[in-house]
């Protein structure tokens, strides 16, 4: 630990460090659970990002987590994944309101619309629900869940 502190205490923030403005997306916490059954292998985890941010224009309280369940079948080299990203602030437990009411798809829609609203209020243009969806539909064309894999990425 002390030398994490004094790598941030020197200014080099490459680490996983909450105190660290540099970097938005460093890791205040990270649990994980791996199983191999067989051929199956199970990852179940969480972490949390307290300074992450994925709208600049929004001034509330930054924070993201992460919640992942996902198996692979070894023997078939295909694997499954949900992932859930509610904020840090939100004290759920539910796997419904992490993986399905905060998934990726449900929170970059919002993300990216509140983000594109605000891009053009910024310069005076109020946009219709059509135009929002003709700029962020391209980037959701894989955010259904769940992420089907089948290679393997070394």
């Amino acid at each position: 630990m002390n030398a994490l502190r004094s790598l941030y205490d020197s200014g080099n923030c490459r680490f996983a460090l909450t105190q660290c403005a540099a970097q938005p997306y460093a890791v205040e916490t990270m649990k994980m659970f791996c199983r191999k059954k067989g051929d199956l292998i199970d990852v179940i985890g969480n972490s949390n990002h307290p300074n992450a941010r994925f709208n600049y224009y929004d001034t509330r309280r930054p924070g993201d987590s992460t919640g992942l369940r996902s198996f692979g079948f070894g023997k078939f080299r295909y694997g499954v994944a949900e992932v859930g990203l509610p904020r840090s602030s939100f004290n759920i437990t539910s796997r419904t309101t992490i993986l399905e009411d905060n998934s990726i798809k449900k929170v970059l829609t919002r993300e990216m619309t509140n983000y594109v609203v605000a891009a053009y209020a910024s310069v005076g243009i109020t946009l219709q629900p059509d135009e929002i969806a003709m700029y962020i539909t391209p980037y959701l064309k894989n955010a259904d869940a769940p992420g089907y894999f089948t290679q393997m990425v070394l």
